[in-house]
């Protein structure tokens, strides 16, 4: 099960663990310590024994707190529940085009305004947000300290794309890893949250192009990501935040082993 990179769960489609990849440094990302998730919101009690049988202890959230309030994730104990609420983005919109199920009622400049907000450029989030980057990182590296973390969204795709990134980034896994990584969620999310939002959007008129933008998970956008993270300095950035040099010292340790 440790060496699995896609865990198969009843209630999430795109559960991914994150060991596997080499770094700069000639050592690996370590299986079983870090998983990446849609939300876990629906898991069936034998996914919980599967996270359990993993080790994973700690869960962060990355969800805007109405989501994280309108669909409770509830892990068993004694596994450990943090939320940090990634983007602000998210967080500012009416809470109403974030309602499942409410696109019968909702204004079509709402519904296109949510799809675009999907799309937001991760750099961008990543420096309008940097304080907030800081404190999920810190919450991943508290869990670390305890056990393997799970850490998600609704869709698994752009926040937690970017935490995914900012941690293979600061272990030094290449552009190229990371770009391979962020470029499977949209294949593993047709069958789940997709779906579920093509037909909540649908009486909105939400442009079908904007659809598919929002839902894509291209190369382009995570090689921006990344360039972005070279040109910004991030990890003087998430120093200044409250994640500092030290902390992603520890960071690197946790995630890192030797190969072989």
């Amino acid at each position: 099960m440790r060496c699995l990179r896609r865990i198969p769960l009843e209630g999430a489609f795109n559960a991914r663990d994150l060991g596997g990849y080499p770094t700069a440094s000639g050592r690996s990302t370590r299986w079983g310590a870090l998983v990446r998730s849609d939300s876990p919101a629906r898991l069936a009690p034998g996914d919980w024994a599967t996270l359990r049988r993993m080790g994973i202890e700690t869960l962060v959230d990355l969800r805007s707190d109405f989501e994280a309030e309108t669909s409770p994730v509830m892990p068993p104990e004694p596994m450990r529940y943090v939320h940090v609420s990634l983007m602000r983005q998210v967080d500012e919109l009416p809470r109403e085009s974030l309602r499942p199920g409410s696109a019968d009622a909702l204004d079509p400049a709402e519904a296109e305004r949510m799809i675009k907000s999907m799309t937001v450029a991760y750099g961008e989030a990543v420096r309008s947000n940097a304080s907030a980057c800081a404190s999920a990182m810190g919450a991943v590296l508290d869990g670390l300290g305890r056990g393997g973390v799970l850490f998600f969204c609704s869709a698994g795709k752009d926040r937690t794309g970017i935490v995914a990134a900012l941690c293979l980034y600061l272990c030094g896994v290449p552009k190229e890893d990371i770009v391979a990584d962020y470029m499977v969620t949209a294949v593993y999310n047709k069958g789940g949250i997709d779906r579920r939002l093509r037909a909540e959007y649908a009486a909105s008129m939400v442009d079908e192009r904007m659809m598919d933008l929002a839902l894509s998970s291209d190369a382009k956008t995570m090689e921006g990501l990344v360039d972005d993270l070279d040109e910004m300095d991030v990890a003087s950035m998430l120093d200044e935040a409250g994640f500092t040099r030290d902390d992603q010292g520890r960071l690197e340790a946790l995630l890192c082993e030797e190969i072989g």
